[in-house]
């Protein structure tokens, strides 16, 4: 349930989580492995850091999804530089390239508001208790 609504602000947890996420939803082979270096994947925020009235979003939501688990994803540090602060159509078509499920899935959202944004972190949630289980057997 944290999951569902978790807010991030240090990036470095913020990759942390997604990775681990990433880990369990596509364990692949084992030759695709999510990378934790920041020279490669780095931390992109879909809602920009920088809030613009062509965001889509009021102020006081952009103030309370930007720290949304479910606003951040990783990719590669070269696209992330590309898309800096294009407005969410532009950034799909780098999401839709990503070998990342967490990211490539990001391209099949429409606009990218709250509603998608809670989407996107329930199924997060759903992901959650494989990778930090209570369990101790």
């Amino acid at each position: 349930r944290a999951v569902a609504s978790a807010k991030v602000s240090k990036s470095v947890l913020a990759r942390y989580y997604l990775l681990s996420l990433e880990r369990v939803r596509n364990p692949g082979s084992g030759e695709l492995e999510p990378s934790s270096d920041v020279s490669k994947v780095n931390l992109e925020h879909v809602l920009p850091q920088t809030f613009t009235k062509d965001l889509g979003v009021s102020k006081a939501d952009y103030d309370d999804l930007i720290s949304r688990l479910g606003n951040q994803t990783i990719m590669q540090s070269e696209w992330n530089r590309d898309i800096g602060n294009l407005p969410f159509r532009e950034k799909k078509k780098a999401f839709a390239k990503s070998e990342i499920s967490l990211t490539k899935d990001l391209a099949q959202y429409s606009k990218f508001p709250r509603e998608e944004i809670d989407e996107r972190q329930k199924e997060m949630a759903e992901l959650a208790p494989q990778v930090w289980s209570l369990k101790f057997t």
